[in-house]
């Protein structure tokens, strides 16, 4: 439990106890200032030397920049005349070019045909980009790892139209999930935990967008995955390109790859990135006394009921009362003519409790900000190792993450591993894996504020170190740190997630994939409330402890077709699937500890009242047929086909499986004979119909 609470633990923040090894650091940095400049130039196309609109000039390593007007005329200024500017346009490749001291600049930038041959997951397997007929969109993880995030819900915010990301200012930052939101809202949700506490996994799957990693379907919690691993996202907007999913589908299709080793020497990253969170100053820029009395005068004076029933000024402190109004006057509104303490008459018309009365005579204030709002620090450690030979490929990397919040004593960390392995054993057969295993605590109980305290509130009786129970005297609003100080949780959450696979390649283009799928989480939520809170005293503390287990499988049987025919382009995908889901949990909450709790939820047996004692376990299984056809013609005609059909055992009985099916088809017109717009590289006409749900 946290028993450190007197003022002195205020006066040093834990971030610049943390910080105090980085000190030496400071010394060895400098700053340089120089002239600025203005340089200028155009941007062109470097095929028809046209003029590029909205092209983006950036001075590298800063994200400071500008954009090209309608004649493709940029001016930018810099200080350093050897920094670099990186140009940039969609549908052309970005040119790093140093300034040199040169004052103009122009730049012809070449198109970017690689793009259309970039290829795209799009759920059991792979898509030309330029052969896609669904709405797809495809961001490698490397151009966002400027983010420096631990969470990779901050990695995709404003990365991809079409895709939002709500934000969560907590150490954890967003778990779920269900806080992202692909094209639109198109559900009534339930936040927060069942009616009966149980396990949320169920209720989740209904309720937001499908995440699947390295072909796993994924339900965990987005913090097991480390953004660190991650290769690249596809998220499958409409439904023609989700279809495949069909009843995980409704809220779209989040498809995270993660990283390979690559060939080559081995190679082993290292990445270390620690910031500050903290909160606006509007936040914690709490009134002062003064502006706090003038306030609630003003509320007071507001209310039209009491204004009848009084006289002119009587809010107003006795040195600032209305001309026409006495002294006499002022104190006979009440009934305190023989009143001769003027300041408690006022203070009690103005709500002001003994304990505020008693600091506004003594000039006592107190700034409850530093008692709710802190600066964190957050740190984030990375290594990898990573490689491939002829015959194996490898990645192994271990990450740990501590992360502090906004609110005093909120924190967050996590470890977490991962391999990705795989091993040519024959040409024809290969075996793999994809596992990653996450240790996470989240423990530490956030402070939540109280707003019944005022400036004139007390936050620690008069020896400096103990907490007074009600800072602002009213008993219906204790000290929000004391929940802090007398409730200890022990929350931590443990998962491992793998799939193992082998992959057989056969003649004539046919491969055959199969892969199980394991998942296992061991969960533990114990809390202790103790008998040193006065509200807490007479049930003789409390404790509860929550033990849950999911374990989980997944089978896909995948077979693939891929072959060419002259013009004739035919990729066929069918898959056979099968799942098990299982968890249990036991709960129990007890109070009247003897003869005393000071052991809290390690010792359960000595309370003697039971207030509950639970168990809730829960089974589903499902299973599913899909096929896919994507045929392309002469490279410009494209057309999809797809279709699965689910089986889930809380369907119902009547009702147990549900088809879905989708159709698509692309015409790249710009590969027309006919076509002739030289300032247009890849036009194309998608139309697609599909079904999906939930």
């Amino acid at each position: 439990m946290c028993k450190s609470s007197t003022p002195d633990a205020f006066r040093q923040p834990r971030w610049k106890r943390k910080m105090y090894w980085l000190t030496p650091l400071c010394f060895l940095c400098a700053a340089s200032f120089a002239q600025s400049q203005n340089v200028t130039g155009k941007v062109t196309d470097a095929n028809d030397n046209s003029a590029l609109p909205g092209a983006s000039v950036v001075l590298k390593g800063i994200s400071v920049g500008t954009t090209t007007d309608v004649n493709g005329e940029y001016s930018i200024a810099v200080d350093d005349p050897n920094t670099t500017l990186t140009f940039s346009f969609i549908g052309y490749e970005s040119q790093d070019v140093q300034i040199g001291g040169r004052t103009r600049i122009d730049i012809a930038l070449a198109p970017d045909v690689q793009s259309l041959e970039e290829v795209v997951v799009v759920g059991y397997g792979t898509q030309r980009k330029k052969d896609l007929t669904g709405a797809v969109a495809h961001v490698d993880a490397e151009k966002l790892e400027t983010e420096a995030t631990s969470n990779l819900t901050t990695m995709l915010r404003g990365a991809i139209p079409g895709v939002n990301v709500r934000y969560n200012t907590s150490a954890k930052g967003i778990g779920s999930a269900s806080d992202f939101v692909v094209r639109g809202e198109s559900t009534l949700r339930k936040d927060g935990p069942d009616d009966d506490g149980g396990d949320l996994d169920e209720q989740r799957r209904a309720n937001q967008p499908l995440v699947v990693v390295d072909g796993m379907l994924f339900y965990g919690d987005l913090t097991e995955i480390n953004p660190a691993d991650i290769q690249s996202f596809d998220i499958l907007k409409d439904a023609s390109a989700s279809a495949i999913y069909g009843s995980r589908a409704a809220h779209g299709v989040i498809i995270i790859t993660t990283k390979k080793g690559r060939r080559g020497k081995p190679m082993i990253n290292i990445s270390a990135t620690t910031g500050m969170a903290y909160t606006s100053p509007r936040h914690y820029d709490l009134m002062n006394g003064e502006q706090f009395i003038a306030r609630r005068i003003a509320g007071f004076e507001a209310n039209e009921r009491r204004q009848l029933t009084i006289g002119p000024g009587y809010y107003n402190n006795y040195n600032d009362l209305p001309p026409g109004v006495t002294l006499d006057q002022w104190k006979a509104y009440d009934g305190s003519a023989a009143a001769t303490d003027l300041d408690d008459v006022w203070l009690n018309r103005i709500g002001f409790a003994p304990i505020e009365i008693n600091n506004y005579k003594a000039g006592h204030e107190t700034d409850f900000s530093k008692y709710t709002w802190q600066k964190g620090l957050t740190q984030d450690y990375n290594v990898s190792l990573s490689g491939a030979s002829d015959a194996v490929s490898y990645y192994f990397s271990l990450g740990y993450t501590d992360n502090e919040g906004i609110r005093y004593n909120d924190e967050f960390n996590v470890i977490r591993s991962r391999i990705n392995m795989e091993a040519d054993v024959t040409d024809w057969l290969a075996v793999g894996t994809n596992t990653q295993i996450s240790l996470r605590d989240e423990s530490p109980i956030a402070i939540s504020p109280s707003f019944y305290n005022t400036p004139y509130s007390s936050m620690y009786e008069e020896d400096g170190k103990t907490l007074e129970f009600a800072p602002s005297g009213y008993i219906n609003a204790p000290n929000f740190w004391l929940e802090m100080t007398y409730h200890e949780r022990f929350m931590k959450y443990n998962s491992l997630m793998s799939k193992l696979y082998g992959r057989l390649t056969l003649p004539l283009g046919i491969t055959f994939t199969t892969e199980f799928i394991p998942r296992l989480n061991w969960d533990r939520e114990y809390e202790h409330w103790s008998s040193g809170h006065l509200n807490w005293a007479p049930q003789g503390g409390r404790a509860s402890r929550r033990n849950s287990t999911i374990s989980e499988w997944q089978v896909n049987n995948i077979l693939k077709w891929n072959k060419t025919f002259g013009i004739h382009a035919f990729d066929v995908t069918l898959l056979q699937n099968a799942e098990k889901y299982q968890s249990w949990s036991d709960y129990m909450y007890r109070q009247q500890f003897l003869p005393t709790d000071v052991l809290g939820y390690h010792r359960m047996q000595a309370a003697s009242q039971d207030n509950e004692i639970s168990s809730n376990d829960e089974v589903s299984t499902a299973d599913a047929l899909m096929a896919r056809v994507n045929y392309t013609l002469m490279n410009k005609y494209n057309l999809t086909a797809s279709w699965r059909r689910d089986g889930y055992s809380a369907f119902g009985q009547l009702n147990p499986r549900a088809s879905f099916w989708s159709v698509a088809g692309g015409w790249t017109i710009s590969e027309e004979p006919f076509f002739g717009v030289s300032w247009i590289d890849n036009l194309k006409l998608r139309l697609s119909y599909g079904s999906n749900g939930n």
